[in-house]
């Protein structure tokens, strides 16, 4: 079977048998931490137990990952501080205008509905309400 180039479902196959082990290993998982409860309970030592449940989690984690592709946090794409209020960068504000009718139907043939909308600085909203008075006042 050979697998086409860009496909973007990947390897169904490989996958659906990754996803199958990482099951397994789940089962494992749970029979290992109960060999670990019972070896506690006989005080024996179990740090053999230990490092096999440790290598069952990370080999189920990379069936896993082969079965589901990895997740990678939006945080690694960010840099600096997450909100734009603590970095202190200017917080611009959306205004909106809407003009007509949303519903067409009480003006026949001249019926319209628009929506406007641009995102100003403070700064720049005091400038343009300023330079706006300035035109009404001509």
């Amino acid at each position: 079977m050979s697998i086409i180039e860009n496909d973007p479902e990947g390897d169904p196959r490989g996958r659906r048998l990754a996803k199958n082990r990482a099951n397994l290993l789940a089962e494992a998982l749970g029979v290992a931490h109960s060999l670990g409860v019972l070896l506690r309970r006989a005080n024996f030592d179990e740090t053999l137990c230990d490092e096999l449940l440790k290598s069952i989690v990370r080999q189920e984690a990379i069936e896993l990952q082969r079965a589901h592709g990895r997740i990678e946090s939006r945080n690694r794409f960010k840099r600096g501080v997450p909100y734009s209020l603590l970095e202190g960068r200017p917080v611009s504000n959306l205004y909106v205008d809407e003009s007509g009718r949303s519903n067409p139907g009480y003006i026949p043939g001249l019926g319209f509905f628009s929506l406007g909308a641009v995102a100003l600085t403070e700064e720049e909203a005091d400038t343009y309400c300023d330079r706006s008075d300035e035109i009404k006042m001509r």
